[in-house]
């Protein structure tokens, strides 16, 4: 069952995964500033799993997160899993009324 919410709450977890997403190392231009970037973002993914209560996942077919009725996947990582949410909770947002 998917857990619902309502347009304000959408928009603070929407605030809240961007926050996360802005905490995140921004130059990635080597192997270890790479490796220091995706460890972030797994960080940064299991704290909105024990601060927000999203659901997250991940396997060979990639990432899942699921945050306030709202789901999202990603091959690329935690931080792609994240913004891949953000673009579909934004949409949401745009459509609720």
């Amino acid at each position: 069952m998917v857990k619902t919410v309502d347009k304000q709450e959408l928009a603070r977890l929407v605030g809240v995964v961007e926050g996360k997403l802005a905490q995140l190392p921004q130059d990635a231009d080597s192997n270890e500033t790479r490796a220091r970037f995706h460890h972030a973002a797994e960080i940064a993914l299991a704290s909105l799993v024990i601060q927000e209560g999203a659901r997250e996942g991940h396997d060979y077919a990639g990432w899942q997160l699921s945050l306030g009725g709202i789901k999202s996947t990603c091959t690329y990582g935690a931080h792609g899993v994240m913004h891949n949410w953000l673009t579909a909770a934004r949409r949401q947002l745009e459509v609720q009324p």
